[in-house]
């Protein structure tokens, strides 16, 4: 079991390393004219929660109606962007941070900082949120269900070449390595991990540049409010009680569980599992014009 956080707090350990910043650290942030890591992570972060929990909250809401259903799921993947806007904002900040920390002779550990946190978004953040923001796709509906388990989740979906619309996994350029569908669970709690693997990768760096003071005793640091704290181990609760079967190509990846314990937030993993069986797939077409070409999930040849 991995702690994320320092003892007695539950947040990102660089949001407390604020208070160890050294003078000239704060004077560089200051010239650069970005925000405090206390502030912009911390705000980040809770952002983040906040948005999963507003998710749980849909998702767990069980009705028979299947418009009312599908118009959830809708809503469910605009949070999803949501997140992945937060994602790839934070991994932004955290190269800004670097690059106005950073000294003379030290453009190569640098860029490989910035490369290492970019990296940490992973394909199901950088590649879906790229695609909607520049290319025209968008995130369209799946649910795979066996009868006994049920997992709603997301695919890419839009124009692929010569006239053929669908998953992204589909399209030349993507077509290694790219899923043809995401399951929800799975890619919420890889966000609020990587929130963390970000962090810490920019932390480690600015340590070893001595940037962080590592004497100060992160006890000084200023806790978020009550209602927060108190609220977050029931959100990680409702996280961990999500299925913990993956897509097609998920099934590899361990996912994430969290745990906070004498005021400390900690992670371990869980092997993502296969659907067994007969496995139904039901997907929602978020667009189709006349005479259009379309390629349906997991499934082979196009419509």
């Amino acid at each position: 079991m991995q702690a994320l956080s320092y003892p007695n707090h539950v947040v990102p350990k660089l949001s407390v390393d604020d208070v160890a910043l050294t003078k000239d650290t704060v004077a560089k942030i200051n010239r650069a004219q970005i925000a405090r890591p206390g502030t912009f992570v911390a705000k980040t972060y809770w952002d983040v929660v906040e948005t999963l929990a507003d998710m749980l909250e849909i998702l767990e809401i069980r009705s028979s109606d299947i418009q009312n259903r599908d118009r959830r799921h809708r809503s469910i993947l605009r949070l999803a962007e949501i997140l992945m806007l937060r994602c790839t904002s934070l991994s932004d900040y955290l190269g800004q941070l670097l690059t106005a920390c950073a000294f003379s002779g030290v453009d190569n550990e640098l860029k490989q900082c910035r490369h290492a946190i970019a990296e940490r978004l992973g394909r199901n953040v950088r590649v879906p949120i790229n695609k909607t923001k520049h290319d025209g796709f968008t995130l369209a509906p799946i649910v795979l269900t066996n009868g006994m388990a049920s997992v709603p989740g997301f695919v890419v979906y839009g124009p692929l070449q010569d006239g053929l619309s669908g998953p992204l996994s589909f399209s030349r350029k993507h077509g290694a390595g790219t899923p043809e569908g995401f399951s929800l669970p799975l890619f919420m709690r890889q966000v609020l991990a990587n929130i963390f693997a970000m962090t810490d990768i920019a932390r480690d760096q600015l340590t070893r540049w001595g940037s962080i003071d590592t004497s100060p005793n992160p006890a000084l640091a200023q806790n978020p409010n009550v209602e927060r704290v108190a609220s977050l181990s029931g959100i990680m609760d409702r996280l961990n009680a999500q299925p913990f079967y993956g897509f097609e190509g998920e099934h590899g990846i361990r996912s994430p569980k969290f745990l906070i314990a004498e005021d400390t937030l900690y992670m371990q993993s869980a092997q993502t599992k296969r659907l067994r069986g007969k496995v139904i797939v039901n997907f929602q077409l978020p667009y189709v014009h006349a005479g259009a070409k379309f390629q349906m999930p997991y499934w082979k040849g196009s419509c």
